[in-house]
């Protein structure tokens, strides 16, 4: 697979880092912890910059990954459809208590995204969110009505 990189091995790390100074240390666990948006279809294989090909990721989590087809991404990685599960759950409860609106569609658009990109492998229940597909659009077009 792989050889291991101070991004991906505790071990690697220390090696790496052993004789820095603290500030070099703490500055390269912070940055790679930072948020970043994730292309579920990465740009360089023809993704779009939409809501609905944007996944919100850590920074050394989007390096990681690069420009690899999401269907190669789970076989390295097989946890990834029950990850994604969590993050459309926490999305959704962002929704619910009104931190995204204007993004009520989100869920539905995402689902549909990481079906098609893995093939299948990820499918994402919908089953506690309170808006339907067109009761989430409605909420978009009036928040957009609103702020335009």
């Amino acid at each position: 697979m792989f050889l291991p990189t101070s991004e991906s091995s505790r071990n690697a790390f220390v090696v790496k880092y052993s004789k820095r100074k603290q500030i070099e240390i703490v500055r390269r666990l912070y940055i790679a912890s930072t948020g970043s948006i994730e292309h579920v279809t990465p740009q360089s294989l023809g993704g779009l910059n939409t809501i609905g090909n944007f996944l919100l990721t850590t920074a050394s989590g989007n390096r990681y990954r690069e420009n690899m087809p999401l269907v190669e991404y789970i076989k390295r990685h097989p946890k990834i459809p029950q990850y994604m599960q969590m993050y459309v759950d926490d999305v959704i409860r962002e929704i619910h208590a009104g931190n995204m609106q204007g993004n009520e569609t989100y869920p539905y658009k995402i689902k549909k995204k990481l079906m098609e990109e893995s093939a299948g492998r990820i499918m994402i229940s919908l089953s506690g969110y309170k808006y339907s597909e067109e009761e989430a659009a409605k909420a978009v077009e009036e928040y957009e009505k609103r702020w335009s």
